[in-house]
């Protein structure tokens, strides 16, 4: 008797080995164990795939049309990801359109309501404000940046403690840091949907 046992990565559940009374050198029952086998491992890899679990059932029999029907499968598979990716990448593309925009009907409206003279309207949509946004830091020469600024770990800088800083020393009128400056911070334009 010839016990055919095979160890798939990925396959948590490996069905019951099959056990074929085979004579040894009878190549024919040795296949159909190994096809069995590999049908049955199919079983528990593409539980989640009704139609592939229907062609199964039709049952390849010999070792050569089960792997076979694997190879095809793979091909199959390979081409859905393929199209996936292209999917993705066509909704990626249309999502960052979008985002554009977005960015420039909110820059429009904002210099429509500038140019208006308007802090707020109210549509039958939203209420837009324009909205007061805070100075940032703007970092001019990164290498000239003191290291009081710079964090710990991977070389960045601080910029909450920079801009802290900045804001003292202009307020004070002491030196500037170099290679870093205050922006004149700006205006925002605020959506609320409700």
């Amino acid at each position: 008797m010839i016990v055919i046992e095979l160890d798939i990565p990925g396959v948590d559940e490996a069905p019951t080995p099959v056990r074929e009374p085979v004579p040894v050198g009878h190549q024919l029952h040795k296949e159909i164990a190994v096809a069995r086998l590999l049908l049955a491992y199919f079983r528990n890899i593409f539980a989640d795939d009704e139609g592939f679990q229907a062609d199964l059932v039709e049952g390849q029999t010999n070792l050569h049309e089960t792997i076979e029907m694997a190879v095809g499968r793979l091909a199959e598979l390979e081409t859905m990801r393929e199209a996936l990716q292209a999917a993705r990448a066509r909704i990626d593309a249309r999502d960052a359109r979008f985002q554009n925009q977005e960015k420039l009907l909110r820059v429009a409206i904002q210099t429509a309501l500038d140019v208006a003279g308007q802090k707020q309207l109210e549509t039958a949509h939203a209420t837009l404000s324009r909205t007061a946004t805070p100075a940032g830091v703007i970092i001019t020469s990164e290498g000239d940046i003191p290291s009081k600024y710079w964090k710990r770990g991977d070389p960045r800088v601080d910029k909450t403690l920079l801009k802290a800083d900045l804001k003292a020393n202009k307020k004070s009128g002491g030196d500037p840091i170099p290679g870093a400056e205050l922006s004149n911070g700006g205006e925002t334009l605020t959506i609320r949907w409700r």
